[in-house]
């Protein structure tokens, strides 16, 4: 029963994460040894209510894309995000799941990066 160690990173964005392009803000956390987490951060507000709430920690795989429906951390802008992906014929937008946020859209000219998506 061994277990891997993990950063959790400290830094909250507003509405979202931690970006591991942020900086070296984070204490190691321990994980299963089978865990598909690379990173973990702490969510912040009530956007991502009823499955995430604030300060809960939350576990992500690492990854430069994702699938339409998953749950990932992304950049927007410089701004960081947990947000649901929506991929569509009307391109991509970030979907909050508490339904007092409207989505997100992902224009052309955005700076627009994924940095994993939610394993837990």
């Amino acid at each position: 029963d061994s277990n891997k160690i993990i950063p959790l990173y400290m830094t909250p964005a507003a509405a979202g994460y931690a970006s591991p392009a942020l900086g070296d803000d984070y204490e190691d956390y321990e994980v299963a040894a089978d865990s598909e987490a690379d990173f973990a951060v702490r969510i912040a507000g009530d956007s991502m209510e009823p499955r995430f709430v604030n300060g809960q920690t939350v576990w992500v795989k690492a990854a430069q894309d994702a699938n339409n429906g998953d749950i990932v951390l992304c950049t927007l802008n410089d701004q960081g995000y947990c947000k649901k992906l929506r991929k569509d014929e009307n391109g991509i937008a970030l979907i909050s799941l508490n339904k007092k946020y409207a989505p997100i859209p992902v224009r052309e000219e955005d700076e627009f990066r994924i940095a994993g998506i939610v394993v837990g």
